[in-house]
């Protein structure tokens, strides 16, 4: 199955970071991801029933990070691939990326990419 439903360039606050002063104020991180389902019942019924709703998707995102702190950026990735295979997704991938780094003169963006299937 090819269909996939994805979210882009969703920009979010996160509580991240590896040293205890980088999670004390929230830093901007972009999230994109492609959530795999088949989208056919949906396309035929018209229902929002019959497909996986992203916004639902979304605010479990928005519930999940207003009650945690991150030190990485894999676990944020790992938890927002759980919500969605969680949701039905046959397969996801995640990428998060950080539009600050607090490393000393480096200048760019530190991504993490991670590719889940459903466990049967």
């Amino acid at each position: 199955m090819s269909d996939r439903i994805c979210l882009e360039d969703v920009r979010l606050n996160l509580h991240i970071g590896a040293r205890i002063e980088e999670r004390e104020v929230p830093q901007p991180v972009r999230l994109d991801m492609q959530m795999t389902y088949d989208t056919r019942a949906a396309a035929k019924s018209g229902n929002l029933s019959d497909t996986l709703n992203y916004e639902t998707v979304f605010q479990k995102i928005q519930e999940m990070i207003a009650l945690r702190r991150y030190i990485l950026l894999e676990t944020f990735c790992e938890q927002v691939a759980e919500i969605a295979l969680g949701m039905g997704a046959s397969s996801v991938w995640v990428k998060a990326t950080k539009l600050q780094c607090a490393i000393a003169g480096f200048e760019g963006l530190v991504s993490v990419e991670i590719e889940r299937p459903t466990v049967p």
